[in-house]
């Protein structure tokens, strides 16, 4: 009966973290959904990007945060127009309870990872990453016109090593190539060119 008991302990603890770890993701994925309406970003484009998000956090956390952001996305961009906060979205979709013991455990479960706690933005370091990439293949065509400086830096871009992040730089090729060009004919560097276009 006692050993009974104790596997029943183990199982219940266990299950405790399992769904810690799961409301810790959804609130780390509605928070950087948050931060992709607040940019007037696209459902269709917010999607990608949280995928995204969730392949920069460690491996063993990454496959379940993808499965929460394909399962649960779309809800979750609706509970963000609707204001709700990370908390409470991820408690109305059933993936955090008010357990206080669920709080503890998911603070330790994360730790450095955790959103509100983590000072980079995952999104924004994908961002920096990709414009860092793309003023650096703009040098290369500063004094072509536009149009050609646009399409060089633009198939540059499907080279970029961080597969995730081609999107992005494709993005802010076709956005922002015209001022990348002026400021690196100022003699700008890459960081100063990324910052002045809110990319890092």
């Amino acid at each position: 009966m006692r050993l009974f008991l104790l596997l029943l302990s183990i199982l219940a603890i266990s299950t405790t973290t399992v769904n810690a770890l799961t409301c810790e993701l959804c609130q780390f994925s509605v928070k950087a959904a948050e931060d992709l309406v607040t940019q007037n970003f696209t459902q269709n484009q917010i999607i990608p990007y949280l995928d995204s998000a969730c392949s920069l956090l460690p491996n063993q956390w990454a496959s379940n945060c993808e499965i929460i952001v394909n399962t649960y996305g779309l809800s979750m961009i609706k509970l963000v127009l609707e204001n709700e906060t990370p908390e409470v979205a991820c408690t109305q979709l059933g993936l955090c309870g008010s357990n206080s013991f669920l709080s503890d455990v998911k603070k330790e479960t994360l730790g450095k990872w955790h959103w509100n706690k983590h000072h980079l933005n995952p999104i924004k370091k994908l961002e920096c990453s990709a414009c860092h990439f793309a003023v650096g293949k703009a040098e290369n065509v500063v004094n072509k016109d536009i149009n050609t400086a646009r399409a060089y830096v633009d198939s540059q871009c499907d080279t970029f090593a961080i597969k995730e992040a081609i999107h992005i730089c494709k993005r802010i090729v076709d956005k922002e190539i015209g001022r990348i060009i002026t400021e690196l004919k100022n003699h700008e560097s890459k960081e100063t060119v990324c910052k002045n276009i809110h990319m890092c």
